[in-house]
This record gives structure tokens, C-alpha cells and sequence, in this order.
């Protein structure tokens, strides 16, 4: 059964709760855990159930999770180790615009510095 509180004395639903159901500032709400328990999946594991008391590594539980964190791992070691390579040069295309060649490779050099945050046109923040 759920309680509500206020200064540590018990209060009704209708005192604690505001017209949309919410809780009021300096009123805390106590829900027994043992009903809470029952609807939880475990999602990490130490290998089995009977150890998750005890202090030590924990893994999860799901074999799509496990796969996506070792890839993240990956490319995050590939970047980690390449770093010191530095990035590959990037030509710089120059478009026609006004005739005159030093104004159009500034042009040119003025939109590349603007847009090198968003990285390569298929990098999703074009």
C-alpha cells in the first residue's frame, strides 16, 4: 500500500497529490518494494543469480546489448589508435561563382571552414 508524507507525519492521496496526480513539493510517497520487485527483469548479471550481492564485475544480460558495446568499443579503440595519424587531407572544391579564380577559392575556402564541424555530406548532420 502506498503512503504519503509530509514533515514525517502520514498524509491522505488527496493531500499529497495535486488535480493532475502529481506529487507536491515536500511530500514523498513510500511504495513497498516487494510488490516492485516482482515486476523487474534483471538485465546484468554476474553469470548466474545467486551472486549479485556481492561486489565484483556485472555483465548484461542481453546478447544484442553485449554485441553493440563491443562494437562501440571497437571503433572507439580503431579512433583512439589511428589519432595520432591526423586526418586525412580533404580537397576542397572550388565552384565558379564569380569569374575571378582568388575570389571563388575563398568562396570555396569560407564554406569548408564553416561546414567542417558537420564532418562528411553523409554523416546525418547536413
Amino acid at each position: 500500500m502506498t503512503k504519503y508524507r509530509y514533515r514525517g507525519r502520514d498524509v491522505s492521496a488527496d493531500e499529497a497529490l495535486d488535480e493532475n496526480g502529481v506529487l507536491l513539493d515536500g511530500f514523498s510517497m513510500l511504495v513497498p518494494t516487494a510488490l516492485r520487485d516482482a515486476l523487474t527483469t534483471r538485465r546484468v548479471t554476474d553469470g548466474g543469480t545467486a551472486g549479485l550481492h556481492r561486489p565484483g564485475p556485472r555483465v548484461t544480460a542481453d546478447a544484442a546489448m553485449r554485441d553493440a558495446k563491443q562494437a562501440a568499443y571497437d571503433a572507439y579503440l580503431h579512433d583512439v589508435t589511428n589519432a595520432w595519424r591526423g586526418s586525412q587531407p580533404r580537397e576542397i572544391e572550388v565552384k565558379l561563382l564569380t569569374g575571378d579564380a582568388r575570389e571563388d577559392a575563398d568562396a570555396a575556402y569560407l564554406e569548408y571552414v564553416t561546414n567542417a564541424w558537420r564532418g562528411p555530406r553523409d554523416s546525418g548532420k547536413w
